[in-house]
């Protein structure tokens, strides 16, 4: 929902537990009777002046890019090299044009993402993410015109740039765990 722009509204939150369950998973409207439990609308306004929120911990770790887009993305890229190779089929729409603006990162980069386009390193990520995607498409074209050993290179090199990726969203996730995916 978050990669769409869409908010989620949680339901049926009945304990603290929940709420920080839900905040941790980057959730954070609730309702529910943790909250408060029905009452008539003439004791609403006394309700809002009085409620205090309850701490339940720090903010969730969501600064930048979230895990699961990050292993998301990284399967995606996997599965194509794995297709390259001829063992997986290749992902749906990979080498449609345009595909690294409609692909899960590039959502995330045009919409959550943009709060980093300050930032020295944001046109450095962007050009590399526009590249796995133009590597893909030429891997590929590589390939079906019967060159295969370069379209393997192609594919090596599209790995090797993924991964400078994946590092640089990393760093966007502070206390996010290491490794591919």
């Amino acid at each position: 929902a978050r990669m769409l722009g869409l908010e989620v509204i949680a339901e049926g939150v009945e304990t603290q537990r929940h709420a920080e369950l839900l905040r941790d998973i980057g959730c954070t409207f609730l309702q529910g009777y943790w909250i408060a439990r029905p009452m008539p609308a003439a004791q609403i306004p006394g309700w809002i002046a009085g409620f205090q929120p309850t701490p339940s911990g720090p903010e969730p770790i969501l600064a930048g890019a979230n895990e699961e887009l990050l292993k998301g993305h990284f399967h995606r890229v996997q599965q194509f090299a794995a297709a390259i190779e001829g063992r997986e089929p290749f992902p749906d729409h990979l080498l449609e044009g345009n595909a690294e603006r409609y692909c899960h990162l590039g959502i995330w980069m045009a919409t959550e993402g943009r709060k980093f386009a300050n930032q020295p390193y944001w046109p450095e990520m962007q050009r590399r993410h526009e590249l796995l995607h133009q590597l893909a498409r030429e891997a590929k074209g590589l390939m079906d015109s019967g060159h295969r050993e370069e379209a393997l290179a192609t594919a090596r090199r599209l790995t090797l740039e993924n991964d400078a990726l994946m590092a640089e969203l990393r760093a966007l996730m502070p206390n996010a765990p290491s490794g591919g995916g």
